[in-house]
């Protein structure tokens, strides 16, 4: 796999993360339209009326609706993930994973790498790009 490829499949995780968090603004939105929150029972008075029943409902069946779309896109993340791990278990060299991984599952910056790893960010920029010269 090229670097490219990576890079792609990266760009893809972010833009389901924006979807993803987009379409849970939107639930928790509808959510508090609809006044659902935790039941205290020892607080609160539940009311039972049918009066606005049919709009009630059709706001739950978006929630769900909102619900299914979210784990279709959690899956697609999951299955992206996993090609990205394919691609990493067939690296040679720790540091090399390492790289990999915390660049590309983890989605950490450059800098952020050089830290954890203990080495400079131009010698782990140099593990790298030697990864795709193989």
């Amino acid at each position: 796999m090229e670097e490219q490829i990576l890079i792609n499949l990266q760009k893809k995780k972010t833009t389901i993360n924006k979807i993803i968090k987009k379409k849970r603004m939107q639930k928790e939105s509808l959510m508090e339209t609809l006044g659902i929150k935790a039941i205290d029972y020892a607080k609160d008075i539940i009311q039972t009326s049918t009066k606005h029943e049919p709009a009630f409902v059709k706001h739950v069946m978006k929630a769900l609706e909102l619900d299914d779309e979210i784990n279709q896109l959690i899956n697609a993340w999951s299955k992206i993930d996993e090609e990205i791990e394919d691609y990493i278990d067939g690296v040679d060299g720790n540091n090399e994973k390492q790289i990999l991984e915390n660049r590309f599952l983890f989605n950490m910056k450059w800098v952020e790498i050089s830290r954890e790893m203990n080495y400079n960010e131009r010698h782990i920029r140099r593990i790298y790009r030697e990864i795709f010269k193989k």
